[in-house]
């Protein structure tokens, strides 16, 4: 990380929230009218150089539908619509952006999206390239919600 600050938080800060408490976070299932799902090349650590599908942390205060448009537009451009929620996601990557000995643990959200037109993408710091698929990363594990 080059940058003093992570979000509005000081890194240090932010170092010692990730090293103590799990991360409340989205993830964003992000379909085209064929149903492709838009993928992205992580750059950073956790998932470094794997494809994966946007995702960040939940700011305090703000809506979890307001994090799903705040991150689609930051990590890829795109203004998102139809925003489902269809499970959540609990990980613990050993790496972490910081280094941190325990790694990081998330709880993610995940919402199913649409957009019109995903050739449109225009890709923040932490990706470096972008794809269309059939298929989620094989080891996305979702849990979904269910009616019993």
């Amino acid at each position: 990380m080059h940058s003093t600050t992570v979000g509005v938080l000081p890194v240090e800060t932010y170092r010692l929230i990730l090293d103590s408490v799990p991360i409340l976070c989205v993830d964003l299932i992000i379909k085209n009218p064929d149903e492709l799902i838009l993928l992205l090349r992580r750059a950073n650590e956790p998932l470094k150089g794997r494809w994966w599908v946007p995702g960040g942390r939940v700011h305090k205060g703000e809506l979890l539908e307001q994090a799903v448009q705040r991150i689609a537009r930051e990590e890829t451009g795109l203004q998102v619509g139809l925003i489902q929620p269809v499970g959540i996601r609990e990980y613990h990557f050993e790496e972490s952006p910081f280094g941190l000995t325990g790694g990081t643990h998330n709880v993610a959200i995940v919402f199913k999206c649409s957009v019109q037109d995903a050739s449109l993408v225009v890709m923040d710091q932490q990706h470096f390239s972008w794809t269309l698929s059939e298929f989620l990363p094989e080891d996305f594990e979702l849990q979904t919600f269910g009616v019993q």
